[in-house]
């Protein structure tokens, strides 16, 4: 399998590698800078929305004391935004893979595939990868293998891309960025069933 030849030359890690992505022309307002703040610690990852009330981040982005201070800034762009929304819980959807429940609604919602994406198929990456966190970077990337839950790309990702959507070129959303090697990245596929996720939420 490609996987596991790939697997022999580099361990997989947090997306969090080499290449850096080229900047949007316009933020997407479905797409967040996820903020983590507080005397000891400062990071952030890609976050986005997937209904009015639900985003969608990479679970390892999430730890049990991080939440409350978790802030979701939609559509952010050099200190600019257009909304700041600090989730109320986290659902887990799946491996490496959670929904925000929002107190408020996002000011867009990206629509999710039907149908998971083929082997060959073009796709893109949208979200705050270093050294360029201030703006959204997309990153160019082709399907090397589907699984069950995941998806391999040809194309690594930096720091801070992790959660961010993985699009289909109509921008339609197949899966979470969820870590990366020094030359191919993995994505959590996405089902349609997290538009739902907060409405079951304990």
């Amino acid at each position: 399998m490609i996987l596991r030849a790939l697997a022999l030359a580099a361990a997989l890690a947090p997306a969090g590698a080499l290449a850096q992505g080229v900047p949007v022309p316009a933020p997407l307002d479905g797409i967040a800078r996820a903020n983590w703040s507080g005397w000891d610690v400062r990071w952030h990852c890609t976050a986005f929305a997937v209904a009015p009330s639900v985003a969608v981040t990479a679970g390892h982005c999430l730890t049990p004391l991080s939440l409350p201070r978790l802030t979701l800034l939609f559509g952010y762009d050099r200190a600019d935004y257009a909304e700041r929304l600090v989730p109320g819980r986290a659902v887990t959807l799946g491996p490496d893979t959670a929904a925000l429940c929002l107190p408020g609604e996002a000011p867009e919602a990206l629509p999710v595939a039907e149908a998971p994406p083929r082997v060959g198929d073009l796709l893109r990456v949208t979200g705050y990868g270093r050294p360029r966190k201030e703006v959204q970077t997309e990153v160019a990337c082709t399907v090397l293998q589907v699984e069950d839950e995941a998806l391999i790309l040809d194309c690594p990702l930096t720091h801070g891309a992790s959660g961010a959507p993985v699009l289909t070129l109509d921008g339609e959303v197949v899966a979470v960025a969820s870590g990366t090697t020094e030359t191919w990245s993995r994505a959590m596929r996405l089902s349609p069933a997290a538009l739902q996720a907060c409405d079951t939420a304990q």
